[in-house]
């Protein structure tokens, strides 16, 4: 797969499917055992780590911001 600078990917599938590992493997984290990976430039990982404060549902999905019905 050929990237170029600035591109955004996302990555999903099924649980158990390799997602973290993939991922964990791009950062560094783990090992490669098969093929080759080559990195370069600027790279965030943004964990799916889901979690809620002590609030109404409404201020769990807007986090202090304006209400917008419509949206």
């Amino acid at each position: 797969m050929l990237l170029f600078q600035g591109s955004f990917i996302g990555l999903c599938g099924n649980v158990g499917t390799g997602k973290t590992t993939f991922l964990e493997a791009i950062a560094g984290s783990i090992k490669v055992i098969h093929g080759h990976l080559n990195v370069q430039g600027k790279m965030a990982y943004v964990a799916q780590k889901p979690w809620t404060f002590n609030g109404t549902l409404r201020e769990n999905i807007i986090f202090g911001e304006p209400f917008e019905p419509v949206r």
